[in-house]
């Protein structure tokens, strides 16, 4: 709540401060260019992935033919963020994987038409604007090993609208409990991280926090 907001951005140091202010006008309120779900815009489910150069191309390609080697006949849009980062030619060979390839420029609102965007920092752009209301994200270098589809249907998922996934690792690497508690949030010694590479959303009904 506010009052909660204010109390973190008083106390939060110099570094991050205006971080936690912007976080917290967020928390506190819609951004205004996305007001309430637009309820005919999005429909079904499907697979969402971001790619660009050779690397992360190469590794698209990968992971979509083991989606479909494991029985995911979901849909698949492929985003990428301007010509520099993939060709016409690579286009047409991803189509012909029977997935869409995007450029994520040509879906952005236009208060975001000029983000320099690369690469991963597509990512939350990509789930927002692509045509399905239910995402499963997979980044490029998540090779699936079974079906993914069931993602959808887990009690999990059902539950709350959205699943996410712990890190291997319970290294905290740059994290700390001095940062968290910076942002208002407590860390506990041992616990892992959010694995970033995998998720899934209803938009419908987490569309405030996207």
């Amino acid at each position: 709540d506010a009052s909660h907001w204010e109390a973190v951005v008083r106390s939060a140091p110099p570094l991050e401060a205006e971080h936690v202010q912007a976080l917290g006008a967020l928390a506190l309120q819609q951004h205004p260019t996305y007001q309430s779900y637009p309820d005919r815009q999005f429909r079904g489910r499907g697979v969402v992935m971001s790619a660009g150069g050779r690397l992360q191309i190469s590794n698209a390609y990968c992971a979509v033919r083991a989606l479909r080697a494991h029985g995911c006949r979901l849909p698949v849009e492929i985003y990428y963020a301007g010509s520099s980062e993939m060709s016409a030619e690579v286009v047409e060979v991803l189509n012909g994987l029977d997935v869409s390839v995007l450029d994520i420029y040509h879906s952005l609102h236009a208060d975001d038409a000029d983000l320099p965007l690369r690469g991963f920092q597509i990512k939350a752009f990509a789930v927002l604007q692509s045509s399905f209301e239910e995402v499963l994200w997979l980044d490029s270098d998540s090779v699936p090993a079974r079906n993914v589809c069931e993602a959808l249907d887990s009690r999990i998922y059902q539950a709350h609208g959205s699943l996410f996934w712990q890190d291997w690792s319970v290294d905290p690497h740059w994290l700390t409990p001095e940062f968290m508690a910076a942002y208002g949030l407590e860390m506990i010694p041992g616990e892992r991280e959010l694995e970033a590479g995998q998720l899934a959303v209803s938009k419908r009904r987490c569309w405030t926090a996207l």
